[in-house]
Protein backbone atom coordinates (compact mmCIF):
# COMPACT_ATOMS: atom_id res chain seq x y z
CA UNK A 1 0.00 0.00 0.00
CA UNK A 2 1.41 3.21 -0.90
CA UNK A 3 0.12 6.80 -0.52
CA UNK A 4 0.81 10.76 -0.39
CA UNK A 5 0.97 12.42 2.79
CA UNK A 6 0.36 15.95 2.17
CA UNK A 7 2.00 19.08 3.79
CA UNK A 8 -0.02 22.43 5.32
CA UNK A 9 0.39 25.21 6.13
CA UNK A 10 -1.25 28.00 8.69
CA UNK A 11 -2.84 30.53 6.95
CA UNK A 12 -3.34 32.48 10.69
CA UNK A 13 -1.98 31.37 13.85
CA UNK A 14 -2.98 33.28 16.58
CA UNK A 15 -1.36 32.58 20.05
CA UNK A 16 -3.95 32.76 22.28
CA UNK A 17 -2.96 32.29 25.88
CA UNK A 18 -0.23 29.47 27.64
CA UNK A 19 -2.50 26.56 29.76
CA UNK A 20 -0.91 25.60 33.00
CA UNK A 21 0.22 22.46 31.56
CA UNK A 22 2.79 24.47 29.30
CA UNK A 23 0.77 24.05 26.09
CA UNK A 24 -0.73 26.60 24.14
CA UNK A 25 -4.36 27.58 23.33
CA UNK A 26 -4.53 28.35 19.22
CA UNK A 27 -6.93 29.78 17.17
CA UNK A 28 -5.62 28.82 13.33
CA UNK A 29 -6.85 28.37 9.65
CA UNK A 30 -4.89 25.40 8.32
CA UNK A 31 -5.21 24.31 4.82
CA UNK A 32 -3.28 20.90 3.20
CA UNK A 33 -1.76 21.93 0.23
CA UNK A 34 0.09 20.01 -3.24
CA UNK A 35 3.36 18.95 -1.73
CA UNK A 36 3.43 15.27 -0.15
CA UNK A 37 5.80 12.89 1.00
CA UNK A 38 5.42 9.17 -0.03
CA UNK A 39 4.17 6.49 2.75
CA UNK A 40 4.92 2.93 1.48
CA UNK A 41 3.67 0.61 4.09
CA UNK A 42 4.47 -3.62 3.66
CA UNK A 43 3.52 -6.61 5.76
CA UNK A 44 7.00 -8.13 6.94
CA UNK A 45 8.68 -10.53 9.31
CA UNK A 46 10.11 -7.81 11.35
CA UNK A 47 9.53 -4.01 11.77
CA UNK A 48 11.71 -1.60 9.86
CA UNK A 49 11.28 2.17 8.91
CA UNK A 50 13.46 3.36 5.91
CA UNK A 51 13.62 7.55 4.63
CA UNK A 52 15.85 8.62 1.84
CA UNK A 53 16.90 11.39 3.88
CA UNK A 54 19.74 9.98 5.98
CA UNK A 55 19.77 12.45 8.91
CA UNK A 56 15.76 11.64 10.10
CA UNK A 57 15.41 8.64 12.63
CA UNK A 58 13.99 5.21 11.87
CA UNK A 59 13.45 4.55 15.32
CA UNK A 60 10.67 5.35 18.17
CA UNK A 61 11.52 9.17 17.79
CA UNK A 62 9.90 9.01 14.10
CA UNK A 63 6.61 9.83 14.42
CA UNK A 64 5.46 6.93 12.28
CA UNK A 65 6.86 4.39 14.71
CA UNK A 66 5.10 6.77 17.04
CA UNK A 67 2.31 6.31 15.85
CA UNK A 68 2.51 2.02 15.52
CA UNK A 69 3.60 1.78 19.06
CA UNK A 70 0.20 3.58 20.20
CA UNK A 71 -1.78 1.30 17.58
CA UNK A 72 -0.42 -2.20 18.75
CA UNK A 73 -1.04 -1.10 22.28
CA UNK A 74 -4.73 -0.12 21.75
CA UNK A 75 -5.25 -2.48 19.18
CA UNK A 76 -3.10 -5.46 19.95
CA UNK A 77 -2.15 -6.34 16.48
CA UNK A 78 0.82 -8.70 15.85
CA UNK A 79 2.17 -8.37 12.28
CA UNK A 80 5.18 -6.10 11.66
CA UNK A 81 5.63 -3.67 8.87
CA UNK A 82 8.06 -2.98 6.52
CA UNK A 83 8.24 1.00 6.26
CA UNK A 84 9.59 3.26 3.44
CA UNK A 85 9.13 7.25 2.89
CA UNK A 86 10.22 9.56 0.20
CA UNK A 87 10.33 13.33 1.88
CA UNK A 88 9.43 16.05 -0.15
CA UNK A 89 8.50 18.24 2.24
CA UNK A 90 11.35 19.99 4.38
CA UNK A 91 12.28 18.81 7.98
CA UNK A 92 12.03 21.82 10.82
CA UNK A 93 9.58 23.92 8.18
CA UNK A 94 6.74 24.29 10.01
CA UNK A 95 4.28 22.31 6.73
CA UNK A 96 3.46 19.47 9.75
CA UNK A 97 5.82 16.86 7.12
CA UNK A 98 5.98 14.07 10.35
CA UNK A 99 2.57 14.72 11.65
CA UNK A 100 1.29 14.11 7.80
CA UNK A 101 3.56 10.70 7.76
CA UNK A 102 1.77 9.67 11.11
CA UNK A 103 -1.54 10.44 10.34
CA UNK A 104 -1.57 9.08 7.01
CA UNK A 105 0.40 5.92 8.49
CA UNK A 106 -2.84 5.44 11.52
CA UNK A 107 -5.05 5.84 8.10
CA UNK A 108 -3.61 3.30 6.41
CA UNK A 109 -3.52 0.58 9.02
CA UNK A 110 -6.64 0.35 10.06
CA UNK A 111 -7.76 0.07 6.52
CA UNK A 112 -4.41 -2.99 6.01
CA UNK A 113 -5.20 -4.21 9.42
CA UNK A 114 -9.57 -4.08 9.05
CA UNK A 115 -9.29 -2.08 12.30
CA UNK A 116 -12.92 -0.21 11.83
CA UNK A 117 -11.30 2.86 13.66
CA UNK A 118 -14.31 5.36 13.61
CA UNK A 119 -13.45 9.21 12.46
CA UNK A 120 -13.00 9.95 16.01
CA UNK A 121 -10.63 7.31 17.31
CA UNK A 122 -8.61 7.97 14.25
CA UNK A 123 -8.26 11.84 15.63
CA UNK A 124 -7.86 10.74 18.85
CA UNK A 125 -4.67 8.60 18.41
CA UNK A 126 -3.40 11.36 16.14
CA UNK A 127 -3.67 13.78 18.57
CA UNK A 128 -1.69 11.24 20.91
CA UNK A 129 1.31 11.45 18.04
CA UNK A 130 1.79 15.12 17.45
CA UNK A 131 -0.20 18.46 18.10
CA UNK A 132 -0.33 18.95 14.00
CA UNK A 133 -1.60 15.33 13.39
CA UNK A 134 -5.34 15.45 13.85
CA UNK A 135 -5.26 18.57 11.18
CA UNK A 136 -3.13 16.52 8.91
CA UNK A 137 -5.35 13.81 9.77
CA UNK A 138 -8.75 15.53 8.91
CA UNK A 139 -7.14 16.81 5.89
CA UNK A 140 -9.19 19.31 4.49
CA UNK A 141 -9.19 23.78 5.05
CA UNK A 142 -10.56 23.79 8.75
CA UNK A 143 -9.97 26.22 11.61
CA UNK A 144 -8.40 24.45 14.22
CA UNK A 145 -8.32 25.68 18.20
CA UNK A 146 -7.30 24.46 21.74
CA UNK A 147 -3.56 22.58 21.01
CA UNK A 148 -4.98 21.25 17.73
CA UNK A 149 -7.36 19.20 18.52
CA UNK A 150 -10.83 21.32 17.92
CA UNK A 151 -11.04 20.84 14.17
CA UNK A 152 -14.09 22.82 12.47
CA UNK A 153 -14.09 22.21 8.63
CA UNK A 154 -14.18 25.98 5.97
CA UNK A 155 -15.57 25.72 2.48
CA UNK A 156 -13.22 27.12 0.87
CA UNK A 157 -14.28 29.46 -1.99
CA UNK A 158 -10.67 31.61 -2.55
CA UNK A 159 -8.39 30.80 -5.35
CA UNK A 160 -5.18 31.75 -4.99
CA UNK A 161 -1.02 30.69 -5.51
CA UNK A 162 1.30 30.16 -3.17
CA UNK A 163 5.41 30.51 -3.67
CA UNK A 164 6.63 28.52 -0.72
CA UNK A 165 10.57 29.33 0.32
CA UNK A 166 12.76 27.48 3.09
CA UNK A 167 16.30 28.83 4.47
CA UNK A 168 18.62 26.53 4.79
CA UNK A 169 18.17 26.93 8.53
CA UNK A 170 15.09 25.31 10.91
CA UNK A 171 13.32 25.84 13.56
CA UNK A 172 12.90 23.68 16.59
CA UNK A 173 9.49 24.28 17.81
CA UNK A 174 9.97 23.38 21.36
CA UNK A 175 13.02 25.50 21.35
CA UNK A 176 10.59 28.40 19.32
CA UNK A 177 7.80 27.82 22.22
CA UNK A 178 10.35 28.13 25.56
CA UNK A 179 11.34 31.42 24.05
CA UNK A 180 8.60 33.00 22.95
CA UNK A 181 8.15 37.06 24.10
CA UNK A 182 4.39 37.93 24.87
CA UNK A 183 5.12 41.52 24.85
CA UNK A 184 5.70 41.30 21.40
CA UNK A 185 3.31 39.06 20.21
CA UNK A 186 0.94 39.56 17.26
CA UNK A 187 -2.62 38.76 16.96
CA UNK A 188 -4.55 37.82 13.95
CA UNK A 189 -8.37 36.87 13.62
CA UNK A 190 -8.43 33.44 12.55
CA UNK A 191 -12.24 34.07 12.50
CA UNK A 192 -12.32 36.95 9.59
CA UNK A 193 -9.31 34.65 7.66
CA UNK A 194 -12.07 31.86 7.85
CA UNK A 195 -14.53 33.98 6.86
CA UNK A 196 -12.72 35.45 3.53
CA UNK A 197 -11.86 31.65 2.69
CA UNK A 198 -15.73 31.15 3.23
CA UNK A 199 -16.85 34.05 1.22
CA UNK A 200 -14.44 34.56 -1.66
CA UNK A 201 -12.92 37.43 -0.27
CA UNK A 202 -9.09 38.04 -1.24
CA UNK A 203 -8.64 41.14 0.18
CA UNK A 204 -10.39 40.22 3.58
CA UNK A 205 -7.34 37.34 3.44
CA UNK A 206 -4.51 39.57 2.82
CA UNK A 207 -5.76 42.15 5.76
CA UNK A 208 -5.67 39.14 8.39
CA UNK A 209 -3.04 36.46 7.78
CA UNK A 210 -0.05 36.00 9.98
CA UNK A 211 1.43 34.51 12.35
CA UNK A 212 1.65 34.98 16.19
CA UNK A 213 5.26 32.89 16.14
CA UNK A 214 7.12 34.84 13.37
CA UNK A 215 8.61 37.52 15.88
CA UNK A 216 10.47 35.30 17.76
CA UNK A 217 11.59 32.82 14.98
CA UNK A 218 13.24 36.00 13.36
CA UNK A 219 15.18 35.72 16.68
CA UNK A 220 16.07 32.39 15.99
CA UNK A 221 16.56 32.82 11.90
CA UNK A 222 17.07 36.56 11.12
CA UNK A 223 16.47 35.53 6.91
CA UNK A 224 13.34 35.00 7.74
CA UNK A 225 12.44 38.47 7.32
CA UNK A 226 15.04 39.51 4.72
CA UNK A 227 12.96 36.67 2.47
CA UNK A 228 9.99 37.86 2.93
CA UNK A 229 11.41 41.82 1.85
CA UNK A 230 12.65 40.18 -1.41
CA UNK A 231 9.13 38.34 -2.20
CA UNK A 232 7.15 41.90 -1.22
CA UNK A 233 9.56 43.56 -3.38
CA UNK A 234 9.43 40.76 -6.56
CA UNK A 235 5.29 41.58 -6.47
CA UNK A 236 3.81 39.29 -3.98
CA UNK A 237 0.56 40.79 -2.03
CA UNK A 238 1.88 39.25 1.43
CA UNK A 239 4.32 36.89 2.76
CA UNK A 240 3.88 34.95 5.52
CA UNK A 241 6.12 32.51 8.06
CA UNK A 242 3.88 28.97 8.60
CA UNK A 243 3.54 27.14 12.06
CA UNK A 244 6.89 27.05 13.86
CA UNK A 245 8.76 28.11 10.51
CA UNK A 246 11.30 28.62 9.40
CA UNK A 247 9.27 28.26 6.14
CA UNK A 248 7.69 31.44 4.67
CA UNK A 249 4.74 31.59 1.88
CA UNK A 250 4.27 34.46 -0.47
CA UNK A 251 0.56 34.52 -1.65
CA UNK A 252 -0.84 35.80 -5.18
CA UNK A 253 -3.52 35.57 -7.40
CA UNK A 254 -1.26 35.89 -10.42
CA UNK A 255 -0.01 32.41 -11.56
CA UNK A 256 2.71 33.52 -13.78
CA UNK A 257 3.93 35.58 -10.69
CA UNK A 258 4.73 32.31 -8.80
CA UNK A 259 6.20 30.75 -11.74
CA UNK A 260 8.26 33.04 -12.46
CA UNK A 261 9.71 33.61 -8.80
CA UNK A 262 10.77 29.92 -9.37
CA UNK A 263 14.19 30.18 -11.34
CA UNK A 264 14.89 33.70 -9.80
CA UNK A 265 15.20 31.79 -6.07
CA UNK A 266 15.75 28.22 -7.01
CA UNK A 267 19.11 28.47 -6.42
CA UNK A 268 18.93 30.51 -3.80
CA UNK A 269 17.37 29.01 -1.06
CA UNK A 270 17.41 25.46 0.15
CA UNK A 271 13.91 25.25 -0.69
CA UNK A 272 11.13 26.87 -3.43
CA UNK A 273 8.17 25.62 -3.90
CA UNK A 274 4.49 26.66 -6.63
CA UNK A 275 1.74 25.33 -4.58
CA UNK A 276 -2.08 25.61 -4.12
CA UNK A 277 -4.45 24.26 -1.68
CA UNK A 278 -6.33 21.03 -1.96
CA UNK A 279 -9.73 20.86 -0.74
CA UNK A 280 -9.55 16.83 0.37
CA UNK A 281 -6.36 14.84 0.59
CA UNK A 282 -8.36 11.80 0.89
CA UNK A 283 -9.31 12.14 -2.93
CA UNK A 284 -6.00 12.39 -4.33
CA UNK A 285 -3.66 10.73 -1.86
CA UNK A 286 -4.04 7.00 -3.34
CA UNK A 287 -0.98 5.95 -5.65
CA UNK A 288 -2.43 4.19 -8.66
Amino acid sequence: MKRKAFAKLNLSLNIVEQRPDGYHDQNMVMVPINLFDTVEIQVAESMSLETDKYYLPNDKRNSVMKAINILRTRYHFKENFRIRIVKNTPTRSGMGGGSSNAALTIRMLNELLKLDMSEDELLEVADLVETDAPFTMFGRPAQVKGTGNIIDPIDNKLKFWLFIVKPKRGISTRQLFKHINYDHMEHFDSDKVRRALETNDYQLLLDNIGNSLEHTAIKFVPEIKKIKKELVKFGFDKVVMTGSGSTVYAITQDEKLVDAAIPKYFLKYSFVKKAHVISDVREVEKIR
